[in-house]
């Protein structure tokens, strides 16, 4: 989530912080900027990172992301 996204209002951000409470499995984050495309155009690769072990984790994509 980002502060300046054009598209989803602020509000939206707390709406989903909200929603994630008290599940351990669902984090968020908050930048002051990345647009839209939030944290993939704040920190590209941490957001490849974590899309890569999420991929890694599941059970259908085991082998098809490498380390």
């Amino acid at each position: 989530m980002t502060a300046n996204d054009p598209i989803i209002p602020l509000s939206s951000i707390y709406e989903l912080g909200r929603a994630a409470d008290g599940n351990p499995l669902v984090h968020t984050i908050e930048t002051p900027y990345g647009g839209h495309i939030g944290q993939p155009g704040h920190s590209p690769q941490w957001f490849a990172t974590v899309l890569a072990t999420f991929f890694r984790y599941s059970t259908s994509a085991a082998e098809a992301v490498p380390p």
